[in-house]
């Protein structure tokens, strides 16, 4: 039975370790479809499922280090058998011991959009997972032993989506005006494999926020200013913008505009994303502080 919600999807984690795996060649490679074993979830996963890889620490310590999500895609089959398949696009030659090949003769194909291989290129961290108040929980992280695929709950996939974009690099250049311009977000661009394009939209809109009420920056929710507690040199780095149009609505490149986002400070955004309701908790959250000022 589908369990999803309308305008909900699906999202799992896939689990590889390079000590027994070379999984950064694997995903590097150009084809079209990346495959992997598929042991568990046989029933509930589909098409179209969102899915974001984990590179394990491993045993060497430069691999602990960058432990964490290093590639993004979409389901592309379900199930395929692993005798279909040419094993160069398996990866089998990327098995040092040609003995831990996987047995399971069932796989899924994914399409790649990212592959990120270094903390400067956006991939998202075990550490940063660890201290997110959603992410903090998610199976992969309590119960890491258990599985090689990782269900992920709507609230923990829109959050993984937000910190995957929000990690992307920043360096576009955005228009100086205060006008209704906007820029484009989503597009597929040729970064290893294609990707949904994000461009670097927190620093676009602080700017401008800036400009607009006098070189200061305020939650937009609870009004918490930058200078009540933090030095100048972190004060920033508090505040996040909130996207009122979510990527999950769509796969379609769209434009984003300044009123399309909600300068936040961290709190009130994870209070923003706590559940699946994030339009509601909008409007309960700006109530709320409304009525107790």
């Amino acid at each position: 039975m589908d369990d999803r919600q309308q305008g909900e999807r699906r999202a799992w984690i896939y689990l590889g370790n390079p000590d027994s795996f070379i999984i950064d060649t694997y995903l590097s490679r150009s084809q079209n479809l990346h495959y992997w074993a598929a042991p568990q979830f046989k029933e509930d996963i589909h098409c179209g499922d969102r899915v974001f890889i984990w590179r394990a620490g491993g045993k060497k310590k430069a691999n602990k280090a960058n432990s964490g999500i290093i590639a993004s895609g979409r389901i592309e089959l379900t199930y395929v058998r692993r005798t279909d398949i040419p094993p160069q696009e398996l990866g089998d030659d990327l098995w040092p011991d040609k003995s831990k090949i996987t047995k399971n003769d069932m796989t899924v194909a994914f399409k790649l959009d990212s592959v990120r291989r270094q903390e400067e290129e956006g991939i998202v961290l075990r550490s940063v997972l660890r201290e997110d108040d959603v992410l903090a929980n998610c199976d992969i992280m309590t119960k890491p032993n258990n599985h090689s695929i990782f269900r992920l709950t709507h609230t923990q996939y829109e959050r993984l989506e937000e910190l995957w974009g929000g990690m992307a690099s920043e360096e576009t250049e955005f228009p100086e005006t205060l006008s209704d311009e906007s820029v484009e977000e989503g597009r597929m661009v040729l970064d290893s494999h294609l990707r949904h394009e994000r461009a670097p939209v927190r620093q676009w809109k602080l700017k401008n926020f800036r400009i607009l009420h006098g070189n200061s920056l305020f939650c937009e929710i609870c009004s918490f200013h930058e200078t009540e507690k933090y030095p100048t040199t972190l004060a920033e780095r508090v505040f996040e913008v909130h996207h009122l149009l979510p990527f999950a609505d769509t796969n379609d490149p769209r434009k984003t505009k300044l009123l399309d986002l909600l300068v936040v400070c961290a709190n009130c955004h994870r209070a923003i994303h706590a559940t699946k309701e994030w339009r509601t908790n909008v409007a309960t959250l700006k109530d709320l502080f409304e009525k107790g000022r």
